[in-house]
């Protein structure tokens, strides 16, 4: 049974074989249609398209439905369309975080993965210190907000009226404290003031530590710094 190759009339790729129509005025010939090939086409071969060009099949590449990333080192991506070899400036390679590309492979940047960590400790010291202080006041446990700079500025606030309080020989707990469970503590001038020496001791506490991780880090293997966990090491 005589057969004919169809392919797309625009991109010439292989779309499948038909029975072509004899020829009424010549039993045997055929009508043979446009875009539609007597010679079979090669082979299929994963990852290659098969096209028909100046009267012949071709094999291209063929990465359509892929993701491909730019080799820049941005992560940006794009699902490749057409036919043909990937593009310069872009593989078909995975992007891998923190990496920039040697030309054949994606190869982890010590710097970038450094300064990456040190971004992921300060986000955890400033998580630790917005998260608030536990405190025992003359009155009862409770809790100092520190979420905002409206709240340092609070502390602050207390600090110096404190100051003004003690300098003017006031003994007495004139002063009063909002806790985050919303709670009044009345407090002397010299109990205001040792608050804010326990709030600021626990805030270079947790600086240091955060200096501590960063050190830490810097003395790792590239591996070991993708691998290390900030606030399971806090």
């Amino acid at each position: 049974m005589k057969k004919i190759y169809n392919y797309h009339p625009d991109t010439k790729e292989y779309l499948g074989e038909s029975v072509p129509r004899k020829d009424p005025k010549d039993l045997e010939s055929y009508l043979i249609p446009a875009y539609a090939a007597e010679e079979p086409p090669p082979l299929a071969i994963s990852g290659k398209a098969r096209l028909y060009i100046n009267g012949s099949w071709k094999y291209t590449e063929d990465n359509r439905g892929k993701p491909a990333w730019k080799t820049d080192g941005s992560g940006e991506f794009s699902v490749i369309t057409e036919f043909g070899a990937i593009a310069a400036g872009w593989t078909l390679k995975q992007f891998v975080p923190f990496s920039t590309w040697n030309g054949s492979a994606w190869v982890l940047n010590r710097l970038l993965v450094i300064a990456n960590k040190s971004l992921e400790v300060g986000v955890v010291r400033e998580a630790k210190i917005a998260a608030g202080i536990t405190y025992q006041f003359p009155d009862g446990q409770g809790t100092i907000q520190t979420r905002s700079l409206i709240d340092v500025r609070n502390i602050q606030t207390n600090v110096t009226t404190a100051l003004i309080f003690k300098g003017a020989g006031e003994i007495r707990p004139v002063m009063v404290f909002r806790d985050q469970e919303n709670v009044l503590h009345q407090m002397t001038p010299d109990q205001m003031l040792q608050m804010a020496v326990y709030i600021a001791n626990f805030g270079q506490a947790i600086y240091n530590r955060s200096w501590e991780l960063k050190d830490a880090v810097e003395g790792m293997t590239t591996e070991q710094i993708v691998a290390f966990d900030v606030e399971a090491n806090w």
